[in-house]
């Protein structure tokens, strides 16, 4: 089965819808919001994409890029990261998108905030990143960029797993982060 099929995508989605609906009260998805959702090439990183058909319009388009070696739970992870974006006031990642997320994680058991790359071993980051946020508390890298920018050194970012503090790390302090964890 290609997970990537649009029919596919279709089904996984209502998978995704039925089972936050059943195990939580708070989030609900309109279905008629989605005008769309369908696969497209790769773009680098990006897993998904939500956007507006029209300039304030209540109706979305959903974009699922094809990535190699991913897992049904993370393609699903990035549905309901988009599906997410659809609800009032979650158009960006803003708090009450976190706060979505987190009802998910909690209640569902799926991280739609950070939507695991699955496919990307800490050995592809090492190779491929210079800058890093990780989880001290899990041993998990949670982002990594080539860019020093606000998100790679505010100290207001908690992993939303385990709501420890994340900490930050270069490529090399991260290489000997990884060699300690490894041995522990």
């Amino acid at each position: 089965m290609d997970i990537y099929e649009n029919e596919n995508l279709k089904k996984l989605m209502l998978e995704c819808i039925k089972e936050i609906h059943e195990k939580t009260d708070y989030v609900r998805f309109d279905l008629n919001r989605i005008a769309i959702i369908h696969n497209a090439d790769t773009k680098g990183k990006i897993l998904g994409k939500c956007h507006r058909l029209n300039y304030n319009s209540k109706r979305f388009e959903i974009i699922i890029y094809r990535h190699k070696n991913r897992t049904i739970k993370g393609v699903k992870e990035t549905i309901i990261h988009e599906l997410i974006h659809t609800l009032d006031d979650c158009f960006n990642h803003g708090r009450n998108f976190k706060y979505v997320c987190d009802v998910v994680l909690r209640k569902v058991g799926y991280d739609c905030f950070s939507c695991h790359q699955d496919n990307i071993t800490n050995d592809y980051k090492l190779a491929n990143f210079n800058y890093f946020n990780y989880c001290p508390k899990c041993k998990q890298i949670t982002a990594c960029g080539n860019r020093k920018t606000k998100r790679f050194y505010s100290d207001n970012f908690f992993h939303t797993a385990c709501k420890c503090k994340i900490e930050h790390a270069t490529n090399k302090q991260m290489q000997e982060i990884i060699k300690v964890w490894a041995n522990a």
